[in-house]
């Protein structure tokens, strides 16, 4: 570098620094030591850094001794009785003495009008829970029946009374209904399943059980032996008529008719009785409605149920005799008869006397006073009776115990239950079966879906769209035949050209009506004949398809007068024919003893 190339910056750099520095220090002296800037706010003054410690101790020592030093102050406590006295004074809606508030004489409302406050039930689970399907019925049995009934259909009542039927009972109009039907009966575990329910997560309030409907499905045995597919039986007028609504939600998943499914859970819980054990058609004439054969009935709690009352019996002028009665009307008891001294009446004047009394009783059970005619038929059975009088008295003793029965049935409060009280009963009236038919039948139970409309409750929240959920089936019943409304036997045991003479029974109201038809190969058996006033359809669709003699037939034939029966070869007719209920050809007989045919007969007019 050139001498004297430095200008005067560059010389006298080293000094502008140190006076720099200088400078600083003497800042950072002033700010630090003689103006303090770090100061706080501590009791109402600025307390620099290096007195803040003896500032805040000597404000605990204060405290501390403000405390030591310091004296309760009493407070007076108001008697309560004089508190209350003073309040009501007054009255309850004017100001007290001690300035208390007068109570408003119109309280406001805590919700507004038509919302109804949230109860324990409209809390959700607290956890989510899976549904459980109801569980299958067991035991299931089948009874079947043939009788006039009233033709009206039972409904469920929307304002079922808690604890009753909820069922409109049909009442008989002039004009019955003839039917055949199957009952079926079998046993519902409602312990285990509300016990499944608890396990699963229910909370207590919702494991109740609450049957919803019963149904049934069935099958026909065909012409080859086998059964065909199940189908549902839905068009059954004997149950009652009640449709759950289905429940709307919306993209919310809030349920919109909410109050149309309050309502359905109401008469569910108010008419389970109904529902699972439903009321048979008032019967008019025929068969009354038995309860199917179900093991384990607690008998007792039956028997804690009256009987009807017996009607009084009006006086009877002395000799008077029982009068047959109209159809509808009631029959005239007879006269008590004058005691007899033992063996001064005849034989035909004992007979005579329970044929009187057999006929009392018919026309008991056809006024429905059953009572009445239980007494009578067990007082001929008491005489000991024999023979067809025998067999009238036992026919009469159960229609009317059946018909009693059945009374009870209805007056039931409670459900008919299983003794264990762990399993109850429910069961299914199919009207729609063909008579002849031979059936077997499956039930199971809907139960209400407790959880319908809280899809918040549930881990499948799909769950929450159904009102109620369909158990499992019952096993199959034993196969049942219902009862024919037609029968028809061959008349004689020997015919010319090919002809053969078929007797032909057909129930009606309560009796067997009869008329006889000459047939030959390819004739239906049966047809419309005029029984006094009125045109009675003795149709069978039976087909002849041939007619013939067999000359070494072993027909029956009754060998002692208790019953026993021996076989004779002897010339008899075969007729082969189609039978049109199940698709068969069979074959029958001239056969005096038939215990088919014998009943039929003898109650035939």
């Amino acid at each position: 570098m050139a001498r004297g190339s430095l200008n005067i910056f560059e010389l006298h750099i080293e000094k502008l620094l140190l006076g720099l520095v200088g400078a600083f220090a003497i800042f950072m002296i002033v700010q630090y030591f003689i103006l303090n800037p770090n100061t706080v706010e501590y009791g109402g003054e600025k307390v620099g850094p290096s007195e803040v410690r003896e500032k805040i101790l000597a404000k605990a020592r204060s405290l501390d001794s403000r405390l030591k030093s310091a004296q309760p102050q009493a407070t007076p406590v108001p008697k309560l009785t004089d508190t209350i006295s003073s309040v009501l004074a007054n009255g309850v809606f004017k100001p007290s003495a001690e300035k208390q508030p007068a109570i408003p004489s119109q309280l406001a409302t805590a919700t507004p009008f038509g919302v109804t406050p949230p109860s324990f039930e409209d809390e959700g689970a607290g956890t989510q829970v899976v549904l459980v399907k109801p569980l299958a019925p067991v035991g299931a049995v089948a009874e079947t029946g043939r009788a006039l009934v009233s033709p009206t259909r039972p409904t469920i009542a929307a304002a079922a009374t808690p604890g009753g039927r909820g069922t409109d009972a049909p009442r008989a109009t002039g004009d019955g209904k003839e039917i055949t039907w199957v009952s079926v009966a079998a046993w519902f575990p409602n312990g285990p399943q509300e016990k499944e329910m608890l396990d699963a997560g229910y909370p207590p309030f919702r494991a109740k059980v609450y049957v919803s409907r019963v149904e049934a499905q069935r099958q026909e045995l065909l012409a080859d032996g086998s059964w065909s597919d199940w189908s549902d039986v839905s068009t059954s007028e004997a149950m009652p008529e009640f449709d759950v609504p289905a429940p709307a939600l919306d993209d919310g998943n809030q349920m919109v008719n909410r109050a149309e499914i309050d309502e359905a859970y109401k008469t569910v819980k108010s008419a389970q009785l109904s529902l699972m054990q439903p009321k048979f058609y008032q019967v008019m004439a025929g068969d009354y409605w038995r309860l199917p054969a179900l093991e384990g009935v607690n008998v007792d709690a039956l028997k804690t149920t009256d009987l009807p009352e017996k009607p009084p019996t009006p006086p009877q002028p002395p000799g008077g005799t029982a009068e047959p009665p109209a159809p509808g009307g009631t029959a005239t008891p007879p006269s008590p008869e004058p005691a007899a001294e033992p063996g001064t009446r005849s034989k035909k004047e004992i007979l005579a006397a329970q044929r009187e009394k057999l006929k009392t009783a018919e026309a008991a059970i056809i006024a429905q006073k059953y009572d009445e005619a239980l007494t009578a038929a067990k007082a001929v059975l008491a005489e000991k009776a024999t023979g067809d009088i025998e067999k009238q008295a036992q026919s009469i003793l159960e229609r009317a115990e059946d018909a009693l029965f059945s009374a009870k049935l209805s007056k039931l409060e409670k459900p008919v239950m299983h003794a264990s009280d762990e399993q109850t009963a429910i069961w299914f009236h199919d009207d729609t079966v063909e008579p002849g038919k031979t059936y077997r039948y499956r039930v199971r139970v809907a139960l209400w879906n407790r959880f319908v409309g809280r899809p918040r409750d549930l881990k499948d929240p799909e769950g929450a769209k159904l009102a109620i959920l369909p158990g499992e089936w019952s096993l199959p019943t034993q196969p049942v035949t219902v009862r024919a409304s037609v029968a028809y036997f061959l008349a004689n045991a020997s015919g010319t050209s090919g002809a053969a003479r078929v007797d032909v029974f057909k129930w009606r109201a309560g009796t067997w009506l009869k008329s006889s038809f000459e047939v030959a190969t390819g004739d239906v058996i049966g047809g419309p004949k005029k029984v006094g006033d009125e045109t009675i359809d003795f149709s069978t669709g039976a087909v002849v398809l041939d007619i013939a003699e067999a000359p070494d037939f072993a027909a029956r034939n009754r060998k002692t007068k208790d019953g026993q029966f021996e076989y004779r070869k002897s010339p008899n007719l075969v007729l082969t024919y189609l039978d049109p209920l199940d698709g068969r050809i069979k074959q029958m007989h001239y056969d005096k003893y038939d215990p088919m045919a014998a009943p039929i007969r003898e109650a035939a007019q």
